[in-house]
C-alpha cells in the first residue's frame, strides 16, 4: 500500500504582531494498492504510515513550500496543526491541511512593546528641594544640599512620596535560532556586565541622564519555540537619591543648627547608592527605540507616507538584543517586492 499526495492550495495570512503570520497548505491524499487502485483507508489506524507524507507538528515549513522566486522565508515557520478530513462520498481520498505560523515580526510592523504604570517611593525630606541635573548625571555618592527651605523639625524629617514610572519593555525571542551557540537569552551575562547595578548614562526614552535603572529581566514561555523577554525599567525623578543629614554620634541623631529661632538638621546631603552609569539605549536598536518612543507614528513615517506602490524596509528589520555583549539574534531583511 502506498499514498499519493497532491498539493491543492496554499494560502498565506499576514498579521500585525503579536498576532501570527500563517501559511496553510492543503493536499489530497489517496491510498493505492499494489495495482495502483484506490482503496479505503483510515488515518486513525494508519497514521504511522501516512505521517511520512505530511509535516509533523513542530516541523519547519522548509521542503513543503513550492519553490518560488522570492527569498526563502519558510525556515521561519513551524507546523502548528495538521487536520485530516475525508472527501465526501469517498473513503479513499482524504484532505490534509497543515497550518504553519511564525511570530517573528517583519519590518515595518512593531516587534517591541511597552507598558507603563506609576508607583510611589517613600522618602524623608529635610530640605524642600530637588536634585540638580548635574547631581543626577554625576557618579559621586554624596552631594551637599545647597538649596531649598529647611522643613524638618529639630532633625525630624517630613515624609513624602516620590512618584516613579515603571516601564516594562518586551519582545519575543526565537530559541530555534542559535545565539553564541545557545538558545536562550544570556541573562547571566547581563548580570556580569553590571546592567542591574547602574543608572542611565544618557537620555533614555525621554528621561534625563541618571534617572533610570534596569530593575530586572524575565524570560517566559510564549509559544513552542518562542519565549518573551521583558525588561523592567524604573524612572525616578530624584535619580534614586535620598536626603541624609549628618549624624551626631553623641546625641544619636542629626547634627542641627539654628535658622533664626528654628532648629533644623544641618548639613544635609544627597546620597546616591548607584554610582555606575550605563547607556540603556545599547539594549535596543534605533528602530526599536523609535517604536518605544513614537509608537505607531513610526509605522506611519516609514510606510504610510511613501509614494503609492513603494515599500520601505529597514536594513535590519528584526533584531533582539540582551545586553551589548550578552548576545543578539538578527534576521536578514525581507525581500522587497
Amino acid at each position: 500500500m502506498s499514498y499519493e499526495k497532491r498539493l491543492r492550495s496554499m494560502t498565506m495570512r499576514r498579521a500585525t504582531p503579536p498576532d501570527e503570520t500563517t501559511v496553510t497548505l492543503s493536499w489530497t491524499i489517496r491510498s493505492l494498492d499494489a495495482n495502483n487502485q484506490e482503496q479505503t483507508w483510515n488515518p486513525f489506524a494508519e497514521w504511522l504510515a501516512v505521517q511520512a507524507e505530511l509535516p509533523e507538528t513542530g516541523e519547519k515549513a522548509t521542503g513543503y513550500i513550492p519553490s518560488t522566486t522570492s527569498a526563502d522565508w519558510s525556515a521561519y515557520f513551524r507546523c502548528r496543526t495538521v487536520d485530516l478530513r475525508y472527501v465526501d462520498q469517498s473513503q479513499a481520498v482524504w484532505e490534509a491541511t497543515a497550518t504553519f505560523s511564525s511570530k517573528d515580526p517583519w519590518c515595518p510592523h512593531p516587534h517591541v512593546y511597552r507598558t507603563d504604570q506609576t508607583q510611589p517611593r517613600a522618602v524623608e525630606m529635610y530640605r524642600d528641594s530637588n536634585p540638580t541635573a548635574a547631581m543626577l548625571s554625576s557618579t559621586a555618592s554624596t552631594h551637599t544640599v545647597q538649596t531649598g527651605n529647611a522643613i524638618d523639625e529639630k532633625g525630624k524629617p517630613v515624609p513624602r512620596d516620590v512618584t516613579q514610572q515603571v516601564v516594562n519593555v518586551s519582545f519575543i525571542w526565537n530559541t530555534s535560532i542559535a545565539v553564541n551557540g545557545v538558545a536562550y537569552p544570556d541573562v547571566a551575562q547581563l548580570i556580569q556586565d553590571n546592567w542591574f547595578d547602574c543608572r542611565s548614562s544618557a537620555e533614555f526614552l525621554g528621561w534625563p541622564t541618571g534617572t533610570v535603572r534596569l530593575m530586572g529581566v524575565s524570560v517566559d514561555p510564549d509559544r513552542d519555540e518562542y519565549v518573551r523577554v521583558t525588561y523592567q525599567f524604573i524612572y525616578d525623578p530624584w535619580g534614586f537619591m535620598t536626603q541624609v543629614p549628618k549624624l551626631n554620634p553623641a546625641k544619636a541623631g542629626p547634627v542641627t543648627a539654628f535658622f533664626g529661632s528654628d532648629e533644623h538638621a544641618e548639613p544635609v546631603y544627597w546620597k546616591q547608592g548607584w554610582t555606575v552609569l550605563q547607556d540603556f539605549n545599547e539594549l535596543f536598536t534605533d528602530y526599536e527605540i523609535d517604536w518605544l518612543t513614537y509608537g505607531w507614528q513610526t509605522y506611519d513615517d516609514t510606510v504610510c507616507t511613501q509614494a503609492a506602490g513603494s515599500t520601505s524596509y529597514e536594513t535590519k528589520p528584526n533584531e533582539a538584543t540582551v545586553g551589548s555583549t550578552a548576545g543578539y539574534r538578527e534576521y536578514p531583511p525581507e525581500a522587497v517586492p
